[in-house]
């Protein structure tokens, strides 16, 4: 499991490179906010469900993380919303998927958008899921995280107010974790 996660982080790593660049800010930037030091490993065990379309998995949601890496077996189920429609993510072979969270979303001001997603019931399973969440460490805690100042102009105002991570997530927690939009409510 502690080979798995320093590979998880190498990867992290990268995508935060990769975001940094994608915004037009330094390679370095997003690791030198610290917003993705700390990581929770969650495992997702779905049984199979006799009569999935009397079931749901999990509902509609966006992860109140700044990025979310994900390792599923070989059953489908995870979805994600694009345009107003549900579209497959299957697993494949050896590949992980990079979730964007909602606190990415509100220091990318709207430049990256976390996904909604759900995981549908299915009648083959067990599907078994290994999800890693990626927010600031406990030095931290107290940090407001807003709107990258970088990518703010008289064009492009902040459109989220500053918010801590702890604060957001007991707004997350306050509005039932899932199905309910969090993100909306630090809109400006």
């Amino acid at each position: 499991m502690s080979e798995y996660v320093r590979y998880v982080i190498e990867l992290k790593d990268a995508i935060c490179k990769l975001f940094s660049e994608a915004l037009g800010l330094d390679s370095n930037y997003l690791q030198q906010m610290q917003c993705m030091e700390a990581r929770k490993l969650v495992g997702h065990y779905y049984p199979a469900c006799p009569q999935p379309n009397m079931a749901m998995g999990t509902p509609k949601h966006s992860d109140p993380y700044f990025l979310t890496i994900l390792s599923q077996n070989n059953i489908d189920g995870l979805q994600v919303l694009h345009q107003n429609h549900w579209i497959d993510v299957p697993p494949a072979e050896g590949a992980l998927t990079a979730i964007i969270g909602d606190m990415l979303q509100l220091i990318a001001n709207d430049s990256l958008k976390s996904a909604e997603h759900r995981v549908l019931a299915r009648r083959n399973g067990p599907r078994l899921s290994t999800a890693c969440f990626f927010y600031p460490n406990s030095r931290n805690k107290d940090r407001a995280y807003g709107p990258i100042k970088d990518l703010l102009s008289d064009n492009d105002p902040a459109l989220y107010r500053e918010t801590t991570h702890v604060e957001y997530l007991k707004c997350f927690k306050a509005n039932g974790n899932c199905g309910l939009d969090t993100l909306p409510l630090f809109r400006k």
